[in-house]
């Protein structure tokens, strides 16, 4: 087999963790929306609670929303190929993540692992 007809072959694997990341990604940007929008109409409350409440409401939007771009920018690495290291040191942090954060990163971490996809991300 030519390199050039393993580049046109898609390893199921692969997909099947770009499937899992990009869809743990909506899911987790949904749940940050919804929180978003939850402090948004409590505002007023918040700001009546001082300064340190603004720091720690600031903080877990942060946090939401930075847990939200993980696996949306793993899948996004993983359909364009690129950043093979980058791509495994993503998959690593979302095992961190229990539980749905745990399955993609595995997922991904095995995917990655196989020998017939490293060449896919080095071309």
């Amino acid at each position: 087999m030519t390199t050039m007809e393993s580049q046109k072959q898609k390893p199921t694997s692969l997909s099947l963790a770009v499937a899992f990341s990009f869809g743990l990604g909506v899911l987790v940007s949904l749940f940050a929306a919804f929180q978003t929008l939850r402090i948004i109409l409590g505002w007023s409350k918040i700001m009546a609670n001082g300064s340190m409440a603004f720091v720690a409401v600031f903080m877990f939007l942060l946090i939401c929303w930075g847990y939200a771009l993980l696996p949306i920018l793993l899948g996004v690495q993983l359909v364009q190929r690129r950043r093979f290291r980058l791509c495994k040191v993503l998959a690593i942090i979302l095992c961190l993540c229990l539980p749905f954060g745990t399955i993609v990163g595995i997922t991904a971490l095995v995917a990655l692992s196989r020998e017939a996809v490293k060449p896919l991300f080095s071309a």
